[in-house]
């Protein structure tokens, strides 16, 4: 009974396999900023410092790749609504240059930037995880890369989940699967987790600003004293300096690889990222300047865990708060970037550029395969413990790629001028964008000539591979067949499907008519609130004096669900909400009022009765409500039709003024 529980049920004719939206603006808002506010701000200030020189260049190099950022997230928000497919640069790369520069990005993205910065944020979460048992001793490498190793098999473990109930009860129980059953078991519980997760690494940037700010306004100002002395004129450090800080700031276009799977894309994808990077680079300016104003620069330059030595400066004897926050700031954007780039691998393989088992959807609606595969390959990252050079490798081939993507874009805005755009970008943005992107990839070849030469080295590797792979169509049929083979084993392994294209079309255009229902609903029924409102004045305003319809509108309002009773001597009403027909009685002649009695027909057994002072027929006044003016008809019925009355009082009256 147990496996049965716990086991994927098939998925139905109507739903299918494939990536379900899930994601609405806050979730989206949360993968930007639980990506960007990740390792970076917490290792990151120490190589920008020392590639600078000084501490107000430092400070500028981190305002100016918070703008930088913003500007490039931009662009790819226009991207993103010009394309709206899943994959990111991939998408647009092949979009608009073909497949192999496409491929060639899927190449570098495999096996480099996308394992290489998983394997960055988990050495840096067991480095901050590992500190507080050291004490003022440096953590050894091999316990780092252990450590390291065990996070990224969080990731890989999670697949077990899909097997049988104990090696379900052994993931769920133990630490090292909790990550990984979370983010391909269910997504929606993957998303509160990441909740928890941001507000834990934003939690410790406020602690850090909060206690930066109070050193400084008490007066230490030491290391702001001379702010730009010693600042580095070399182009290629300052290069350096901003892939280091462009580091800390990766993953602004990272929403762009799940675009399928957000809620109203066209309107989220722009909104989240204008709500996430002016939030981000604020955060990051001030975390820095709140570094600077605790811990000199040479104490920064010798730290090889930054936040934990302000911590201990700051914070006394709560000093263990600040490793267990950044360790779980690592921690959560190792899932959030784990989850975000299988998709390039899912997209890649979708179209033929990646085995068809990379294409597979599990019965949880997670891309199993793609996952697994990228946590092994970050696995082998794990050889060396120099968070800086993988820094370095995976900032120069991923900006390389994000100049094409740019390119891309100018190049629709030339060859599609009049195709749709929701989101489009004032033209000289994305040319200064491309233009700084450039710097940063050819003036730092000379600086650091090995790991640019790595990088070149990898990027060329796929070229081969793009010909035998993809140009190479008559392969054997041992080929051929092991590729089948391998798929059939895949999916048996991963009790995973091949997306039903067609189906999860249909499921999209449903999803976003129901979208569109809900949306137009609820723009009519406040649009209804505010017509009530306006109407109900109106009605009290121009009809107060007219006693008859006043007592109408009243009715008609009350019929809406209110329920009154006035009582008097002369006038006691009680309205339901009840179909009726009112009758007018007569006056007293000579101009006298008398009481005359409104009489309804009974409706499900009850009756409402209303009385009323009636004028007489010789009232001038009674006259003039007889023969209504154009604009009194108008505003009156209009206004009770309006609001949705459908039985109107009418009063009718008699010529003669007898009883």
């Amino acid at each position: 009974m147990e496996t049965e529980t716990m086991m994927p049920s098939p998925p139905t004719k109507s739903e299918g396999v494939r990536l379900k939206k899930e994601l609405r603006l806050m979730e989206a808002v949360s993968v930007i900023v639980g990506l960007i506010v990740g390792t970076g701000i917490f290792v990151s200030p120490t190589g920008v410092l020392q590639e600078t020189g000084s501490v107000g260049f430092a400070i500028l190099v981190w305002v100016a790749c918070g703008i930088l950022s913003t500007m490039g997230a931009i662009c790819y928000a226009e991207l993103g609504t010009l394309i709206p497919v899943s994959g990111g640069d991939f998408a647009y790369i092949r979009e608009a240059f073909g497949d192999f520069p496409s491929f060639l990005f899927i190449w570098d993205a495999v096996f480099v930037f996308v394992p290489t910065t998983n394997a960055i944020m988990a050495l840096t979460f067991a480095n901050y995880a590992m500190q507080p048992f050291y004490g003022t001793c440096e953590v050894p490498d091999d316990a780092k890369r252990l450590i390291a190793a065990i996070v990224i098999c969080e990731f890989l473990e999670f697949h077990v989940s899909l097997f049988p109930t104990y090696f379900i009860n052994l993931v769920s129980n133990s630490d090292a699967g909790f990550l990984t059953f979370l983010n391909c078991w269910n997504m929606k519980i993957t998303k509160k987790v990441q909740d928890v997760f941001l507000i834990t690494k934003i939690s410790a940037l406020v602690i850090v600003i909060i206690a930066g700010m109070t050193y400084l306004f008490m007066g230490h100002y030491e290391s702001f004293q001379a702010p730009f002395e010693n600042s580095s004129s070399s182009p290629s450090k300052i290069a350096v300096s901003f892939y280091q800080g462009m580091f800390s700031y990766a993953g602004y276009n990272y929403l762009n690889y799940m675009f399928e799977e957000v809620q109203n894309p066209f309107v989220n994808v722009p909104r989240a990222i204008y709500i996430s990077m002016p939030l981000v680079t604020l955060l990051y300016v001030l975390a820095n300047v709140a570094y600077l104003a605790v811990l000199p620069p040479s104490v920064m330059l010798a730290s090889n865990a930054i936040a934990v030595t302000f911590g201990d400066k700051v914070l006394g004897i709560f000093s263990w708060i600040m490793p267990v926050f950044v360790a779980m700031s690592a921690l959560g954007a190792l899932s959030v970037h784990v989850m975000t780039s299988a998709r390039i691998c899912f997209k890649a393989a979708s179209v033929g550029l990646l085995p068809d088992s990379m294409a597979l959807v599990s019965l949880r609606k997670t891309p199993a395969v793609s996952l697994t595969f990228l946590g092994i390959l970050s696995l082998c990252y794990l050889s060396t413990s120099q968070v800086s050079r993988l820094i370095d490798y995976a900032a120069f081939v991923e900006s390389s790629f994000i100049c094409l993507s740019i390119m891309g874009l100018l190049y629709f805005r030339w060859k599609k001028p009049d195709a749709h755009r929701p989101v489009k970008v004032f033209l000289p943005i994305p040319i200064f964008f491309l233009v700084i992107c450039l710097f940063l990839v050819i003036f730092p070849v000379v600086e650091r000539v090995e790991e640019v030469g790595v990088a070149v080295l990898i990027t060329s590797l796929g070229i081969p591979i793009y010909c035998f792979a993809v140009l190479w169509r008559s392969k054997p049929q041992c080929i051929k067949r092991f590729h089948d083979i391998t798929t059939v084993q895949a999916q048996k392994l991963f009790l995973s499907l091949p997306q039903d294209d067609y189906d999860g079309d249909e499921d999209d255009d449903d999803e976003n008519d129901e979208e569109k229902k809900n949306n137009e609903d609820l723009k009519r029924r406040r649009n209804r609130k505010v017509g009530e409102s306006c109407m109900i004045c109106f009605l009290f305003l121009s009809h107060l004096r007219k006693e008859e319809e006043f007592l109408g509108s009243l009715a008609s309002l009350f019929r809406r669900g209110m329920s009154r009773r006035y009582d008097g001597h002369s006038n006691s009403a009680v309205a339901k909400p009840a179909h009726a027909k009112y009758f007018m009685g007569h006056g007293h002649a000579g101009g006298h009022h008398g009481d005359s009695l409104l009489q309804q027909q009974h409706h499900d057994d009850e009756a409402i009765i209303i009385s009323s002072r009636e004028p007489s027929i010789n009232n001038p006044r009674w006259r003039r409500m007889k023969e209504p003016s154009p604009q009194d008809a108008f505003g009156f019925n209009g206004a009770m039709s309006y609001i949705g009355g459908k039985n109107i009082i009418k009063a009718e009256s008699s010529t003669s003024s007898s009883p």
